[in-house]
């Protein structure tokens, strides 16, 4: 009986929720409980002006503490602070924690909240802020995620604080914001497979998400549209690619948009 189990719980973790894997952003949903994923993220953005070919790589890895309780843990490795060199940029620990979770069959609604902390090697430089490797900081937030059949919303809101060694340079002379706020919304659909009768089956599915973010403490910003491709393998192995474009903004950014490519090896019950 052990394997008929270990396939259904396969199929639940993966499969039915599998249109929720977004790319650019998190659900409420955590992962699996006992779980540990390994994760390689590059991305590649992209301006008119840019003279150098800039690349970040982000390994992480995620653990399911819990059926509610999610850690991540990455770091970054750029050249968008010296364009002939790859260099260690930062780290990060992110924490999720699901809340509220209304189940049905084929639908549920979670609502989660999570925490945030980050340090970097660099100095502070563009206008947009990011705990991935650019700025120190902690951010935190609230997401929730609707999940119908093979479609799935989620909408995520947060307010990130950055600290430097001399805040009031930063903001007074360089007109830097020490303070964002940021939104996200996301929608996921499950093309493939039509209908479920392996775990083995390939899965796929498409993403479109809108993320913007806000200075507190000037009138910078940015939105970007961000649409996206996902295939699940073995319930256990997701490859995703995506690309970000600014639809409107006035922020220094490294990049007003980005490829982004990444790859993911789930293990379940990695510990008893």
């Amino acid at each position: 009986m052990k394997i008929p189990v270990f396939i259904a719980m396969l199929i639940s973790t993966y499969l039915c929720s599998a249109q929720e894997l977004f790319v650019f952003s998190e659900p409420a949903s955590t992962r699996p409980a006992k779980s540990v994923a390994f994760n390689l993220t590059a991305r590649f953005p992209y301006n008119k002006s840019n003279t150098h070919f800039y690349n970040r790589y982000v390994p992480q890895v995620v653990v399911g503490v819990s059926k509610k309780l999610m850690v991540n843990m990455g770091a970054a490795f750029s050249n968008y602070y010296r364009a002939n060199k790859l260099q260690f940029d930062g780290a990060r620990v992110y924490m999720k924690y699901r809340f509220l979770s209304n189940d049905d069959v084929h639908r549920h609604f979670r609502l989660a909240a999570f925490a945030e902390g980050g340090f970097t090697a660099n100095q502070y430089l563009y206008d947009e802020m990011s705990l991935d490797g650019d700025n120190n900081g902690v951010r935190g937030g609230l997401i929730a995620t609707q999940l119908i059949n093979r479609f799935a919303l989620s909408g995520t809101a947060y307010f990130l604080r950055i600290f430097t060694k001399d805040d009031a340079n930063h903001h007074s002379v360089l007109d830097h914001s020490l303070q964002m706020i940021g939104y996200s919304f996301s929608g996921g659909f499950l093309l493939l497979p039509k209908e479920y009768v392996d775990y083995k089956q390939m899965n796929l599915n498409l993403y479109l998400e809108l993320l913007g973010s806000k200075c507190v403490d000037n009138n910078l910003y940015f939105i970007d549209i961000a649409p996206a491709l996902q295939l699940i393998f073995n319930s256990n192995t997701k490859i995703n690619i995506g690309g970000r474009f600014q639809l409107r903004g006035n922020m220094a950014r490294v990049g007003r948009g980005a490829v982004e490519v990444g790859v993911e090896r789930t293990i379940l019950n990695f510990w008893k």
